[in-house]
């Protein structure tokens, strides 16, 4: 009785612990090649450092905060491209440094780990 109890017990603490295994959690998942090929507009922008389109938006918010499919903005956009002066352009210009993506992660969280990240350059 005593081994059956037992092994019930084991069986039983290994299914919740296999239940309750939670993801790891995932660092911040810069644009892939293709998504950078296919930015327009202030993404576009900001990913190659063009400084007179952003200057263009006329601090219209809506264009300044605008999202790409992973809820990155512009701002986001040119911190994991290494694009600084973009980014000060677009700071500048109004971009919400509050905005997260769709992991939560804002801006001022990104900056630091981008250098770090062999997937992350200055884009040309």
């Amino acid at each position: 009785m005593k081994s059956t109890i037992g092994r019930l017990l084991a069986v039983g603490a290994v299914a919740f612990s296999v239940a309750n295994v939670q993801a790891p959690a995932q660092a911040q998942v810069a644009p892939s090649e293709s998504e950078y090929a296919a930015y327009t507009g202030l993404h576009a922008a900001a990913a190659k450092g063009d400084i007179a389109v952003i200057g263009k938006s006329g601090g219209d918010r809506d264009k300044l905060n605008g999202r790409d499919g992973y809820g990155r903005t512009s701002l986001i956009v040119a911190a994991y491209a290494r694009q600084h002066a973009a980014a000060k352009a677009l700071i500048a210009a109004g971009a919400n440094l509050d905005a997260l993506d769709r992991d939560r992660y804002d801006v001022i969280t990104i900056t630091p780990a981008v250098p770090m990240d062999p997937r992350t350059r200055p884009r040309e």
